[in-house]
């Protein structure tokens, strides 16, 4: 499978949404740009913290009210 330009990525981004593009769409192997697959992977990270936070702090199925 071929990697995606910085472009491409864009477009994701755009189109999903940011959040659910790092989280659910696509992984940092499929960016061809090294910094931007280094900037994607630490973003998901940190997105995980922030759910796993806040699963801790209101429950299991907070983003569903």
């Amino acid at each position: 499978m071929a990697k995606m330009t910085i472009r491409e990525v864009g477009r994701v981004c755009a189109r999903e949404g940011m959040g659910y593009a790092i989280q659910h769409y696509m992984s940092s192997r499929r960016i061809e740009d090294e910094q931007l697959a280094k900037l994607w992977q630490e973003a998901d990270e940190a997105l995980t913290k922030v759910n796993d936070f806040l699963t801790e702090h209101l429950g299991e199925g907070w983003d569903e009210e």
